[in-house]
């Protein structure tokens, strides 16, 4: 579970956002909890189905879904320093996620 954590740097206060993304979120979550806030912090947090969580959540709750969108996009950037044609690249990528995994989720 710890290794679908994200971190994250606060860069401004989230209030500042326009459209306050997975760090405000989170930021926001945990002034709730009682946690002070300010610009320059790490903030660790989860994708859940029902949006951002800064406490572990059970398994079943993970936004996989999302999580491999997050995998392949940093394969995408990868790809590209390597100038695989993006055709090729989009195969790949394809490949990666069609084939079956395993995963185990325990804490």
């Amino acid at each position: 579970m710890s290794d679908l954590k994200v971190a994250v740097k606060l860069r401004q206060m989230p209030e500042a956002y326009l459209r306050p993304g997975p760090a405000a979120q989170a930021a926001l979550r945990l002034r709730e909890c009682g946690v002070t806030i300010r610009p320059g912090m790490r903030l660790f947090f989860w994708f859940t189905r029902q949006g951002i969580s800064v406490n572990p959540p059970p398994p079943e709750a993970l936004d996989l879904e999302r999580y491999a969108r997050l995998v392949q996009r940093a394969a995408g950037e990868v790809l590209d320093i390597f100038e695989v044609p993006s055709a090729r690249a989009t195969q790949m990528r394809l490949e990666v996620f069609s084939a079956p995994v395993s995963v185990s989720l325990t804490a």
